[in-house]
């Protein structure tokens, strides 16, 4: 019986040790477990503090960026507004050194004579002494219609491209009528786009339907002066054709016949195409306009690359002709642009 007892006696107090041991486990978990709070809670706030240090800086950083070009937008405005006023300065320059090459040509050419009035007489000015700027108070249409009487009697190298411009640019229209059908149009006739989805077009005679085409308006006499903006092609070809031309077959490309002639580009090599025969040649730099003055009693179309002459095709223009853009593998569009805006 006392063992029992004794038994009984040991196992309380086991159990009563359990217990006690078992609070302190408790106890030190808890410790533990707010010791790790704090740690997270400190390491957390630390973290805080280094990432708004951090947006502090980038944000000091992206307003002295933003001053900065704010500074050099400013500049880049007043540089421009200078540049106009200077470009508006140098066209006068520009047409008065033109001048000078005509009389100058003109007396080593005894022969030529004059329609109509004689365009000295039009620039008599009183004998009073005036400012220079009064001179250039004439008719403008007065003026370039003097200025094509003197140009007609040059060759075209002698005369400065922004002459040509000012006397024969135009901004010739794009016929939907005669554009491949995965060629769109822009509403305003001047920009063409290749496109990978075919347009439900309607037939037409004058339609495109082996390459990537599109014309545009005809010219059958005169001088005309016209710029494609290609910058945005790596494979193009861009130039004039009868409308004769086929618009099928191997024959239907442009300069791949006698009724066309072309300039091609092809990554960075540049070919002219008549008659299907092609020859390469070195062009300047990478234009970002070609420009075409066609001359049709003259007989000669003169290539451009950004103003610089580029190659001069001579044949019999006197039938209807159209300047016609051409679109090879790769995406992107053409534009006939004013010649007035060339930078």
């Amino acid at each position: 019986m006392k063992d029992v007892e004794s038994q009984m006696q040991e196992l309380k107090q086991e159990i009563e040790e359990t217990q006690h041991s078992d609070k302190e486990s408790e106890k030190t978990l808890e410790w533990k477990r707010r010791g790790m709070h704090q740690v997270v809670d400190e390491s957390v706030n630390i973290m805080k503090r280094w990432l708004n240090e951090r947006r502090r800086v980038k944000l000091a950083h992206l307003e002295q960026k933003k001053q900065k070009l704010q500074q050099h937008t400013n500049f880049l405005c007043g540089t421009e507004s200078a540049m106009k006023t200077a470009l508006q300065e140098l066209e006068s320059v520009v047409f008065l050194q033109d001048c000078k090459k005509v009389l100058h040509s003109l007396e080593a050419q005894s022969h030529v004579t004059f329609t109509e009035s004689a365009p000295p007489a039009l620039l008599e000015f009183p004998a009073v002494e005036r400012p220079a700027n009064s001179c250039f108070q004439v008719n403008d249409n007065l003026l370039k219609e003097i200025r094509k009487e003197f140009v007609k009697h040059l060759k075209i190298s002698d005369v400065g491209c922004s002459s040509l411009k000012s006397l024969y640019g135009c901004i010739p229209s794009l016929d939907a009528k005669s554009a491949h059908p995965r060629i769109v149009i822009s509403e305003d006739l001047r920009t063409a786009t290749r496109t990978d989805n075919a347009e439900p077009y309607p037939e037409h005679p004058d339609r495109f339907v082996s390459w990537h085409q599109v014309s545009a308006e005809s010219f059958s006499s005169g001088r005309h002066y016209w710029e494609v903006d290609v910058s945005l092609r790596h494979y193009y070809w861009v130039g004039v054709a009868f409308n004769s031309m086929a618009r099928k077959g191997k024959c239907g490309k442009l300069g791949r016949n006698p009724e066309s002639w072309c300039v091609e580009k092809l990554n960075k090599r540049y070919f002219v195409w008549h008659d299907d025969e092609g020859t390469t040649f070195s062009v300047p730099g990478n234009p970002e306009r070609i420009g075409f003055l066609l001359d049709c009693e003259g007989g000669e179309l003169t290539c451009f690359g950004d103003s610089r002459l580029l190659y001069v095709f001579r044949g019999n223009f006197t039938d209807p002709v159209k300047p016609v853009m051409g679109f090879g593998f790769g995406r992107g569009s053409m534009r006939f642009c004013e010649c007035c805006d060339f930078v």
